[in-house]
């Protein structure tokens, strides 16, 4: 099989894990290809050993679910799956704890692995005249923020056509089942199983006396906005990555992807039962 590695300079200092892992794959009689094309991250021992994704089997991310983040950007499309080594905190996308990286590099490398689909959101930004001003996919979500502004936000929510409320917020989260336990979960959002196809709305600190998420049937189309009278640009991100200011005269319009995400997977995935360790870990120290 042919592997592409990407780790992260700051959650892998001196990428000891990136050449431990690379080193064992080759010890298997595996190849192994660096194709992370940030700059900041080729300064390692194998730096001589780059290429491309063309032809890669199996992306594997090292770091946590940021990286894994970049990586699917960086993959999507390709039909390569990824899975990831956690050095993060919690690391709800990564699968492969350090301590079993051995073993699990054996396992990928014979092919005992699973493959599980992921749900993609596609989101466009337009101006009035029907610009395109951002065309991207989402694994995670789509954020709407105040970003540098005080002011609350008026935002609009559509679906289908059909406007649903206008939310006084500080923003608004659209997000697939893998993103219900990011931003989301933070704002009050439910937990969903990352397995079922669906999407989540989520409101970010409403000033309201209610504060409800939408669990939306994921062939609908959502768009949110601002309403017309708003003097600000607020800030739009997708997965953290992608980000660009809207203001009243844009359109943000979010549905599924065509294509989903596709994951590999070492053990039968009880995403409830690990659920509580991975939410205990946060801000503790690794």
């Amino acid at each position: 099989m042919k592997f592409g590695i990407v780790s992260d300079i700051y959650k892998d200092p001196g990428f000891a894990i990136l050449n431990k892992t690379a080193d064992l794959l080759k010890s298997m009689q595996q190849e192994v290809v660096f194709p992370d094309t940030r700059d900041k991250h080729r300064d390692h021992k194998q730096a001589n050993v780059t290429g491309t994704w063309e032809g890669v089997d199996l992306a594997i991310s090292i770091g946590g679910d940021g990286t894994f983040l970049y990586t699917c950007h960086e993959i999507y499309g390709k039909g390569i799956p990824l899975i990831g080594v956690n050095l993060g905190m919690m690391g709800f996308m990564t699968e492969i704890e350090s301590e079993d990286l051995e073993s699990s590099l054996r396992r990928l490398a014979k092919g005992d692995f699973t493959l599980c689909k992921r749900m993609m959101l596609e989101v466009w930004v337009l101006n009035r005249e029907g610009q395109l001003l951002l065309h991207a996919f989402a694994l995670n979500d789509v954020v709407l923020y105040r970003g540098n502004i005080s002011r609350i936000i008026p935002c609009t929510f559509t679906l289908n056509g059909n406007k649903i409320e206008t939310i006084l917020s500080d923003g608004l989260i659209v997000a697939g089942p893998t993103g219900s336990t990011g931003y989301a979960l933070a704002c009050g959002g439910p937990i969903i199983h990352p397995q079922l196809e669906l999407i989540l709305f989520t409101p970010i600190s409403p000033h309201s006396l209610h504060n409800r998420s939408y669990i939306i049937e994921p062939a609908s189309v959502i768009e949110i906005g601002i309403e017309e009278d708003y003097p600000f640009r607020p800030s739009l991100s997708v997965d953290g990555r992608s980000s660009v200011n809207v203001g009243p005269e844009d359109r943000v319009v979010i549905k599924r992807a065509e294509r989903p995400m596709m994951l590999a997977s070492l053990e039968s995935y009880e995403f409830f039962r690990r659920l509580p360790d991975k939410i205990n870990a946060r801000g503790k120290a690794r």
